[in-house]
């Protein structure tokens, strides 16, 4: 029942992207304008936090993870060490992103016109996301992946 609902709720955004239906909550923006150079210190700050922000609801069910995991291991270093590379793991991108950011702007500046197809590709994509989903397409993939990579089965 619950694959449905999420079906459903991908084939809404799948035509929103696609512009067959319009969403007016989808078009909502909440802004914060800052003059603060993200090159500079305070420009850092600024857009670190708005990285947190958005991935704060993606973190916390890994982070909570990792750490049931770590507690269990009976061996604070190894647990350290887990949460170490975890740690890392995570703060990667955001160091790259911030060495990037303003090449990165100006490439987006640059390509804008493009966004127009990558959105129509972004919801044929969900559409078809939705449709493996109510026909079972997806674990008849995955099952797919099991069995020609049988590495994929120990992995998690």
């Amino acid at each position: 029942m619950l694959s449905y609902g999420a079906a459903a709720l991908l084939l809404l955004f799948g035509l929103h992207f696609l512009g067959v239906l319009r969403i007016p909550l989808l078009y909502r923006e909440a802004r914060v304008e800052s003059s603060a150079d993200p090159s500079s210190l305070a420009g850092a700050y600024l857009m670190g936090l708005a990285f947190g922000f958005g991935w704060t609801p993606c973190v916390g069910p890994a982070l909570a993870s990792i750490l049931m995991v770590a507690s269990g291991l009976g061996d604070i270093w190894r647990g350290g060490a887990l949460l170490l590379v975890y740690g890392a793991a995570m703060t990667a991108p955001f160091v790259v992103a911030a060495f990037f950011a303003k090449p990165f702007l100006a490439w987006v500046g640059r390509h804008r016109a493009a966004f127009h197809w990558v959105e129509k590709i972004m919801g044929v994509m969900l559409i078809v996301f939705a449709v493996l989903i109510v026909t079972g397409g997806v674990r008849w993939i995955a099952d797919l992946m099991i069995r020609w990579m049988p590495g994929f089965a120990t992995m998690g």
